[in-house]
């Protein structure tokens, strides 16, 4: 089983947010000083390349904003090059471009995340904003991420997911 796109989009995120803040506060020289800090960037970095170049092809297309070949070569770079790294480029990466390239990220996520459907009855309790499910057509009932019908009463549905899904 193929793992979730959205995952490797999480997983670049969450990446960049981390790197953000393991050099908050410091300067390039400290940086280049603190081998556990360094050591922790180059791998964020690697992870980045990686989970970027298993995002398919037809996402990078619609999100052509997103540097993907360059996040790809910068991992390809520091994993086969490690000992030319260039700090500079390292820090204007951290601090230049994660900060312009990370709503774009983020916006694809949402964009590709599974629409939501609140369900329930008006005004109860029971009332819930449920993602992953699929409304049938009679709008009476949605679907569980395993196929199983659920009756309720759909009171919203929100579409999010130009690649499919509900």
């Amino acid at each position: 089983m193929s793992r979730d796109s959205r995952l490797y989009l999480e997983d670049i995120i969450e990446t960049m947010e981390k790197m953000q803040g393991f050099v908050a506060g410091m300067t390039r020289a400290e940086l280049e000083a603190d081998d556990k800090t360094a050591f922790a960037v180059m791998r964020g970095l690697q992870i980045i390349g990686e989970a970027a170049r298993r995002v398919p092809e037809t996402i990078q297309a619609t999100y052509a904003e997103v540097p993907w070949s360059l996040m790809i070569g910068m991992r390809n770079r520091i994993t086969h090059d490690y000992l030319g790294i260039d700090y500079a480029i390292v820090w204007r990466t951290i601090h230049e471009d994660f900060p312009s390239v990370l709503p774009d990220l983020r916006r694809a996520l949402h964009e590709l995340s599974p629409c939501s459907v609140t369900v329930g009855e008006p005004g109860t309790e029971q009332m819930q904003t449920v993602t992953g499910l699929k409304v049938t057509e009679d709008e009476g009932a949605v679907r569980d991420v395993l196929g199983r019908r659920k009756t309720c009463q759909v009171l919203h549905f929100t579409r999010r997911n130009p690649f499919g899904g509900c």
